[in-house]
């Protein structure tokens, strides 16, 4: 009996392709990015816990107090006598020469980049999500960031050697246990300890990126072609 259908002519009944068939599935790249993120909020965060520059302030000062670097309360006697007082350590306040931005501490410095690494992290996704990602921007800002972070790591971990008398290669609070202080000093000291191994965090999350973003955004490609295939 002759027959109408025919099979190279398409069915009513024949399964069709929906929404949720032709979403792509999420990438690696994209799952990288997306942790990426978090962690820029975190640093962020923390960064903020720490600004104004009060905890780093205290901190010198107990530090002086103890014998463990400069003191600051010495600067004062400079005054007194119409001397002129050593030069700021940049590990407690010295200006941020690299951007050329005078008369700004180190922690508003720390803030800064924390800042400006969410800002690019965040403008990363939102390309992603509209395809309009580039690997060479990707490197630029890398590259861009992880000199921040090196920069920021250096100068958190250098030393106070205005004090013949009590020369301090590293901030005590990086040497030493939080414990040995009490009280408010006690939770800056723990802020700054976290701000520190967040900035080398960072600065060695960022040179990984590097390392492998191409690797990822080759792995994509190549199962975007199986997918469209």
């Amino acid at each position: 009996m002759f027959s109408l259908y025919h099979p190279k002519c398409p069915s009513r009944h024949q399964p069709t392709l929906t929404a949720a068939s032709k979403a792509r599935p999420i990438s690696v790249s994209t799952i990288a990015i997306g942790l990426e993120l978090l962690f820029s909020l975190v640093v962020l965060l923390v960064t903020c816990k720490a600004y104004p520059d009060k905890y780093r302030t205290l901190l010198w000062s107990i530090g002086g107090e103890r014998g463990w670097n400069s003191n600051l309360d010495l600067r004062s006697y400079f005054y007194a006598n119409h001397r002129e007082p050593p030069e700021v350590p940049l590990i407690w306040t010295q200006s941020l020469w690299l951007i050329m931005i005078p008369e700004t501490s180190l922690t508003d410095s720390t803030m800064a980049i924390a800042v400006l690494s969410f800002v690019l992290c965040l403008a990363r996704v939102v390309l992603r999500y509209y395809d309009a990602a580039f690997l060479a921007i990707d490197v630029l800002y890398d590259g861009l960031l992880a000199a921040l972070w090196y920069y920021n790591v250096a100068s958190q971990s250098s030393p106070d050697l205005t004090d013949p008398k009590h020369l301090s290669m590293r901030p005590w609070y990086l040497d030493r246990s939080c414990s040995v202080v009490s009280g408010h000093a006690e939770g800056a000291c723990i802020v700054a300890k976290a701000t520190f191994y967040l900035a080398v965090c960072s600065m060695l999350q960022i040179s990984r990126d590097q390392c492998f973003r191409h690797d990822l955004e080759y792995r994509d490609n190549a199962e975007s072609k199986v997918m469209s295939v």
